[in-house]
């Protein structure tokens, strides 16, 4: 289970019976953006604080079928996805916050076709990407509405079905923190940047 707000993956058995957790603890690189607003703050959050934006903590997770399986898992700082075996190694790092392919705006939701193949619904970017970790590797039909992938076909209703509302929404919010708040701060502001 995802639980982002305390930064850690919980394992649970079929009967629901807790059997561990761990965390994703890989450093932030320096040059890191974030894909809207201000970074968090540096150092150990406080007691009891909502660590949401915390470098690692699981916005959205998927398992890959078998025989080998592995979880992707996003966070929205610094904006990467994860490759993590069930133990919880993280066995690769891919992405970083942006706009470009590649790049990821708030992953929402992961579906896993296969271990080289991962889709990706963005919230701020309004898209859903294809990404190929090892392309001699990934087998899967070109058209993802060939292919019964576990997780795509809801993420993609869910994008549609709150698009409208749901679009509006962040635009404006985006509209209001730009008219507001908008000072280049840090070279991921900067009108030149890929963050744009």
């Amino acid at each position: 289970m995802a639980d982002r707000g305390n930064r850690r993956i919980q394992v649970f058995d079929t009967d629901g019976k807790f059997l561990r957790q761990f965390t994703i603890d890989v450093p932030v690189p320096a040059e890191a953006c974030t894909a809207f607003g201000d970074p968090p703050p540096s150092g150990p959050p406080a007691a009891g604080a909502n660590q949401s934006m915390s470098a690692g903590a699981p916005d959205a997770m998927c398992i890959t079928p078998g025989p080998n399986q592995v979880l992707y898992v996003a966070d929205l700082f610094p904006g990467r996805i994860y490759k993590v075996s069930l133990e919880g190694k993280v066995l690769g790092v891919l992405g970083k916050s942006g706009k470009q392919l590649g790049q990821v705006g708030w992953v929402h939701a992961l579906a896993c076709a296969s271990q080289n193949v991962v889709y990706a619904a963005e919230l701020l970017n309004w898209r859903v990407q294809k990404l190929v970790l090892h392309p001699e590797k990934a087998h899967t039909p070109s058209s993802a509405a060939s292919v019964d992938i576990p997780g795509l076909r809801q993420v993609m209703a869910d994008l549609a079905a709150g698009a409208p509302d749901l679009r509006r929404g962040f635009m404006e919010a985006v509209l209001a923190y730009r008219r507001t708040s908008f000072v280049p701060k840090d070279p991921c502001d900067a009108p030149d940047s890929l963050n744009k």
